[in-house]
């Protein structure tokens, strides 16, 4: 089991998020097989953080070499701990709080090649030296826990003192001038809008940095720097880019989520495809992944796309570009059923006679060979946004085409249609009405289409349906689409009309398909995708800010209420109490003064009075 080590510890937790803390490591022990299953409980910001699986997206693509060490500072309650145990021969983690350290232990109560050590690194000798260093949202806080007047480049020094020669120091960082804060969203760290963007000027001990100083700094400890660009972030990392794969032209789209309420000036999802296109990813990626070496090491790995925010551990897969070639891998041993399923679905559609990118299985994983050319989604995405309409047109009838040769209609509605399958009511005159297949490929739309030499190749087909209509097929393909793109012209409907697509049928369709891939975890997630709102000036902001500062006041008056509510009622019950008093004391008195003694000494109270004068 995982050793805990506290001989450099102070006594005192000097970093923690408060008692949230105690209900994540009671959700840990509850639920050991699956963290995440906590979110039915409580899907508030700490413990979506803290617990959910997603964050280990940030390593578990990178190529750790095998029987490796790993030294881990600034563990925090053990999201991606585990991870590092699975690729690493050992792993030392370091953790300030004892707490939190207790909380890495318990998750991984059964690893017996952890040792957690509770400490301030600075204070913390080590004896071993290692092949990796992780930092993983660390280095902003240096100035913090480093006394030194350089404390970011004195921190990558002091850690250089336990790196291997060939060893590498990995660091998961925001950037200051990352799209999201351009877009209006708060920094991360401060609260404060445009705060990095405008270098700090209210805060100035924990900070993030630019791509540009990044290298100043790795320049500065004589480190060579390779970048990784993350998107949304380094968090909960959907797409991750290199140099390499934009030059290149890989893309991938990704949702961005918030952490809290935010009132955004620009759709930062619309905006981060024209930062692509203008080459500015590099600039603007909201966060960033380096692995500095002390010699020019080479990018194994140029591209990752991940969707583990919402598939089934038997769908859950992730897709990378290594030495040309494009890899899935399954990220649980459930899902490698699936990867099978996509080298059958290959291999079915080479017998169709379109041509294909076919997958190969090799190993654990699956690959294809990357072609150059261009993608169809951009052929007609330049069309559309050109106003060229008449070709945009022609590329909906090249995918309809296709779809058609790919999945050979059959004379009649089959028995066991595909709405018998999901428990779709439709009529029979709707079902005539239809060209359905035996069987459906299903994923057939213009980001999985390349023309090379005028030639359209199928690429990353995954996904197929038995007895489906082909205008489904076609469904999707228009939908897709429009998902990333504003329909100005509005011509989604008329496509509908065109292909015969009974859209709100087969949107209840395609919400059952997939309803069988997503799981019920993707709605706790959905949460912070959708926390924020668009202002259409940036004055807007200014009305929202009063907005919420009346709401505080509301807020506070309401409290002030309910104190003076309180406090009348404990003056009532203090009212009440002494008034029972008085009535028991009267009643007292009174019982007294009517009784037969009270007459008979009436002369002698008489008398003494008259003494006393």
């Amino acid at each position: 089991m995982a050793t805990l080590n506290l001989e450099f510890y102070s006594g005192e937790d000097k970093y923690s998020d408060g008692d949230i803390e105690d209900k994540i490591i009671e959700y840990i022990k509850r639920y050991p097989k699956d963290y995440e299953n906590a979110f039915s409980e409580d899907f508030s910001w700490p413990v979506i953080y803290h617990l959910s699986n997603v964050r280990k997206n940030v390593v578990n693509w990178y190529p750790f070499k095998k029987n490796c060490t790993i030294l881990e500072v600034g563990a925090g309650m053990g999201a991606i701990t585990s991870e590092l145990c699975k690729n690493a021969k050992h792993v030392t983690s370091i953790e300030l709080s004892k707490k939190r350290a207790t909380a890495i232990a318990e998750r991984n109560k059964d690893t017996d090649n952890l040792e957690i050590i509770v400490g301030n690194f600075q204070d913390i000798v080590l004896e071993k030296k290692y092949d990796y260093i992780l930092l993983n949202g660390v280095l902003e806080y240096s100035e913090l826990y480093i006394n030194s007047d350089k404390p970011y480049t004195d921190f990558i020094n002091r850690l250089k003192v336990n790196l291997k020669p060939q060893g590498k120091i990995l660091i998961a960082i925001e950037n200051k001038f990352g799209l999201k804060y351009w877009c209006g969203a708060k920094e991360d760290h401060t609260g404060i809008m445009y705060d990095g963007i405008n270098n700090y000027p209210i805060s100035h001990k924990i900070r993030t940095f630019s791509k540009q100083e990044l290298e100043s700094i790795a320049s500065e400890c004589k480190m060579h720097a390779n970048f990784y660009y993350m998107f949304p972030d380094y968090k909960f990392p959907k797409v991750i880019y290199t140099d390499q794969s934009l030059q290149d032209q890989v893309y991938a789209d990704y949702t961005p989520y918030y952490c809290s309420k935010m009132s955004l000036l620009i759709d930062e999802r619309r905006v981060y495809r024209e930062i692509y296109d203008n080459r500015m990813i590099p600039f603007f990626a909201n966060s960033y992944f380096l692995e500095l070496s002390q010699d020019n090491t080479p990018i194994e790995i140029s591209f990752v796309k991940y969707n583990n925010e919402y598939r089934k551990n038997e769908y859950d897969i992730c897709t990378y570009l290594k030495n040309d070639k494009f890899y899935k891998r399954a990220m649980s041993e459930s899902a490698n059923q699936h990867l099978k399923n996509i080298v059958k679905i290959g291999q079915e559609l080479t017998n169709s006679g379109v041509h294909i990118v076919q997958p190969i299985l090799e190993k654990d994983d699956i690959y294809t060979e990357r072609i150059v050319g261009e993608c169809l989604y951009d052929r007609m995405r330049h069309n559309y946004e050109n106003g060229n309409l008449e070709e945009f047109m022609k590329g909906f009838e090249q995918i309809n085409q296709i779809i058609k040769k790919v999945n050979a209609a059959v004379s009649e509605v089959p028995k066991n249609h595909v709405f018998q399958t999901y428990g779709i009511e439709v009529s029979e005159k709707a079902l005539h009405s239809m060209a359905f297949c035996s069987k459906g490929v299903i994923d057939i739309i213009p980001m999985n289409i390349m023309i090379v030499n005028n030639e359209y190749y199928l690429i990353d087909q995954e996904w197929s349906e038995l007895a489906v209509p082909i205008e489904y097929i076609m469904y999707r393909s228009i939908v897709n689409f429009f998902d990333s793109v504003e329909d100005k012209y509005t011509l989604k409907e008329k496509l509908f009309k065109q292909y015969k697509i009974n859209g709100a049928l087969f949107k209840k369709l395609d919400y059952k398909i997939v309803g069988k891939v997503r799981t019920k975890k993707h709605d706790y997630y959905y949460h912070f995708f959708s926390n924020y709102q668009l202002v259409n000036h940036p004055n807007d902001i200014d009305v929202l800010d009063d907005l919420k500062n009346n709401k505080l006041a509301f807020e506070h008056l309401k409290l002030e209420h309910e104190e003076l509510k309180q406090e009348t009622s404990n003056l009532k019950n203090d009212y009440d109490s002494l008034k029972k008093q008085y009535d028991n004391i009267k009643t007292d008195y009174e019982a007294v003064i009517s009784s037969k003694s009270w007459k008979i000494t009436a002369p002698v109270r008489n008398l003494s009075s008259k003494l006393r004068k």
